[in-house]
């Protein structure tokens, strides 16, 4: 389908269409970033056995290099383009 035979309308039908799969393919990389990062942060904590979690701050390294990702997908989804 070319957009020489679409309507005004059909075409903003069409431009509000992809920015709502942009949109929701942001939120399922969000969600799927928080799921997959809980999951990382609890199978790298080891229980002491006297009460206290031993957990290493540098665990956070995929959350973190992710997160910087996450926020470049976010940007290019929000942010108005010119």
């Amino acid at each position: 389908m070319n957009n020489y035979s679409l309507s005004p309308d059909e075409i903003k039908y069409q431009q509000a269409l992809k920015r709502v799969k942009k949109i929701k393919g942001f939120y399922t990389h969000a969600v799927v970033y928080v799921v997959i990062n809980i999951a990382i942060i609890f199978s790298k904590m080891n229980f002491t056995g006297n009460g206290n979690w031993n957990f290493e701050w540098r665990d956070l390294s995929t959350a973190f290099f992710w997160g910087i990702g996450l926020l470049g997908h976010a940007l290019s989804v929000f942010m108005p383009t010119m």
